[in-house]
């Protein structure tokens, strides 16, 4: 078979799997930063203050434009001439074991950062009345009589982040960049091979 008919010509692969890599092993280290911040707040520990807002923040948007990334190597439009995007994401969902249902297949939060001045202008379309707040976070959403609209907010129970109001489950995300990550260390310890299924 043609290698430009192939879904990835096998010594190829290693320029996959170290792309991807890099996406992964950004998100983990913001991951491990929110995990361990969030260790230090269910232990009641001081030392949790030292993280600032917008260190949360930050790390928790690197975790969902990295998880963006991936998702474009694995759910890719059905574009090119010969469909090779397509072909590609089928043979890196296969071999990394990434089924259709993924919360990396879902591209509301991916798109609602990447087009997030859209967004915005969308939301402050109408007048806002009540309490603007940049940004939350805490253990939950409380409840409030006057309306509140909150730029950004990060919920740690249930490890929801939220912008501009839409909300998004972490933990999955999370789990899926974690399973990815210790794949793609495995085909590098195999010679930069994908696993063949």
């Amino acid at each position: 078979m043609n290698e430009t008919t192939i879904d990835i010509f096998p010594p190829y692969e290693a320029f996959y799997i170290e792309s991807m890599m890099w996406h992964t092993e950004s998100a983990l280290r913001s991951i491990t930063a929110i995990e361990e911040w969030i260790a230090l707040i269910k232990q009641d520990n001081e030392s949790a203050l030292q993280l600032y807002k917008e260190d949360i923040f930050n790390n928790l948007q690197n975790i969902i434009q990295q998880s963006g990334a991936l998702s474009r190597f694995l759910f890719p439009p059905q574009k090119g001439p010969n469909k090779e995007h397509h072909r590609r994401g089928v043979k890196l969902r296969k071999s990394l074991g990434i089924y259709s249902d993924s919360c990396l297949s879902n591209r509301d939060i991916r798109n609602q950062m990447e087009h997030f001045e859209e967004h915005l202008d969308l939301y402050l379309k109408n007048i806002i009345i009540g309490h603007i707040i940049p940004n939350y976070i805490g253990l939950d959403e409380e409840a409030s009589e006057v309306p509140k609209h909150i730029f950004k907010a990060f919920y740690i129970n249930p490890m929801t982040f939220a912008l501009l109001e839409e909300k998004y489950q972490l933990l999955p995300i999370f789990e899926e960049l974690k399973k990815i990550h210790h794949i793609l260390s495995g085909c590098i310890e195999n010679g930069y091979r994908l696993p063949h299924q």
